[in-house]
């Protein structure tokens, strides 16, 4: 039914969301970590850095701001 349907797309829409959250996070970090000129040092604060902000989308703050995208991008396609 019509209510089925649409809690599937709000699931799938969430997913889909977070994994580019997540996603442009590892991309970046994998980007830079490939440079010819990082050195050791950077790369392990890089790394640091982005398990930082991975860990910070785990906080009330992103979370409800997440909803929010979440819920703006459902209703402008429908």
């Amino acid at each position: 039914d019509e209510m089925q349907i649409n809690m599937f797309f709000i699931l799938f829409l969430t997913g889909l969301m977070l994994g580019i959250k997540v996603f442009n996070i590892s991309d970046k970090l994998s980007t830079t970590l490939q440079g010819k000129t990082l050195s050791a040092a950077d790369a392990q604060s890089l790394a640091a850095k982005s398990i930082d902000l991975l860990k910070s989308l785990r906080s009330e703050e992103k979370f409800n701001t997440f909803v929010e995208e979440v819920n703006s991008a459902k209703d402008s396609l429908g």
